[in-house]
């Protein structure tokens, strides 16, 4: 999730989407400012009773129309709530509009709005107003629930509302005692604590891999089973795939976006040659590396190559070997020497799918998540790196200081607004 914060005016009525843009049965649209019932009021009618208004009651849900002057846009249903001490809002209310979750009606009601007064803003800058918290974890969790791919992800988030601030409360007590060891004990605590942010943020918000490997490695067949259906052109004749092929998965319930590339060899044809350097691009900014070698022969010219440029691409950073073709013999004598030079080493079958868990159990190894359970204690906010970050920073001399900044990541902010 990229963390969005906005300066709020307190004169201005802002709406959002909540709700992932795409189709769905019912989307949420959150208006919240002084003239958000007003605003509202403009382009919603109801089925029966008075026109929505001061003297309709907060809390009430209220079933009507949205209409654009006399034609009808959708049927929805609408919520209030008051609001005050939101951000600086001292007045104004909530008012939620449950629309049919279609893309083309959702970007119509937000027009109507703006035209109506409102102001648009991101999902994160509104989406707590109304919301009663115990801590400042929870309305992190719920807005990163919204957007978690996984149901892995999503409990594991989920957890974290108790977890989090458990741990966190723990570090601040063993702080507060007489032992002469709870400093080392605390700071050995939260640099784990900081080590699982960036697999933390893999986990909520998707990795990147990239498979690449000369060609007919099998890389595209491999591709296609991990995605889950046919997506990469799979043919005998080597450099089919010209350019990459992107396609969103989950492996050990890990969101990723898969990438598979053009065949990593010699050549002079200018268009192999510019899809070849657009592959070596996406290595060099992809979370994880798969490199894909056909150990049904031996090594060849074009395998070393593809080896070599993976290895430069990638220099120290995570790579995964994978010697494809279980199901044949293995013709590479050396195979076992050439794991110390990469992250792990798997043997698989793209074609039958032998060896296929393994590599998931290496791929969660090697993005930081193996082992992980739904009760593991992790950050993935910047706001959460930022607090621990500086509470290492100041344990030694300032353990007093570090104390209060760990406090602060599970305290409500002023107002409720992370």
């Amino acid at each position: 999730m990229t963390e969005t914060r906005v300066q709020l005016r307190e004169d201005t009525t802002y709406a959002a989407v909540l709700t992932p843009i795409g189709a769905a049965g019912i989307a949420v649209i959150r208006l919240v400012g002084p003239e958000a019932v007003s605003v509202v009021g403009r382009i919603f009618r109801p089925f029966s009773g008075a026109p929505l208004g001061e003297k309709a009651q907060p809390g009430r849900v209220t079933f009507g129309q949205v209409v654009d002057g006399d034609r009808v846009l959708d049927d929805v249903v609408l919520t209030r709530r008051r609001l005050a001490g939101y951000a600086g809002f001292e007045r104004g209310e909530v008012v939620e509009i449950n629309p049919h979750g279609g893309v083309r009606v959702v970007q119509r009601i937000l027009g109507l709005l703006c035209e109506a007064g409102a102001s648009l803003t991101a999902p994160e800058a509104i989406g707590l107003a109304g919301w009663a918290a115990r801590n400042a974890i929870e309305p992190e969790v719920w807005l990163s629930l919204t957007r978690a791919q996984t149901h892995r992800a999503a409990m594991w988030l989920a957890s974290q509302q108790v977890v989090l601030p458990a741990l966190l409360g723990d570090l601040v007590d063993r702080l507060s005692s007489d032992n002469t060891d709870a400093v080392a004990e605390v700071t050995r605590a939260l640099c784990e604590l900081r080590d699982r942010y960036e697999p933390a943020r893999r986990l909520v918000e998707g990795a990147g891999i990239v498979i690449a490997g000369a060609p007919n490695a099998g890389k595209s067949t491999l591709a296609n089973l991990l995605f889950g259906r046919p997506r990469s052109l799979v043919t005998e004749q080597p450099g089919t795939t010209r350019d990459w092929v992107a396609e969103p998965a989950a492996i050990e319930g890990i969101p990723l976006v898969l990438v598979d590339t053009a065949g990593l060899r010699p050549t002079e044809d200018p268009l192999e040659r510019a899809s070849i350097e657009r592959a070596l691009g996406r290595l060099a900014e992809a979370d994880l590396a798969l490199l894909v070698v056909d150990r049904s022969v031996p090594l060849t010219g074009e395998a070393r190559f593809a080896m070599d440029r993976v290895s430069r691409a990638r220099g120290d950073y995570r790579t995964l070997l994978v010697l494809n073709k279980a199901d044949l013999p293995n013709r590479i004598e050396d195979s076992r020497d050439l794991e110390s030079n990469w992250a792990g080493l798997s043997a698989v079958s793209a074609l039958t799918g032998e060896g296929v868990e393994a590599l998931g159990r290496g791929v969660a190894d090697a993005l930081g998540l193996g082992g992980w359970s739904e009760q593991t204690p992790g950050i993935w906010t910047a706001r959460q790196l930022e607090a621990v970050t500086g509470a290492i920073e100041r344990l030694p001399h300032y353990p007093e200081q570090a104390g209060k900044l760990l406090r602060q990541v599970t305290e409500m902010c002023p107002g409720g607004l992370i």
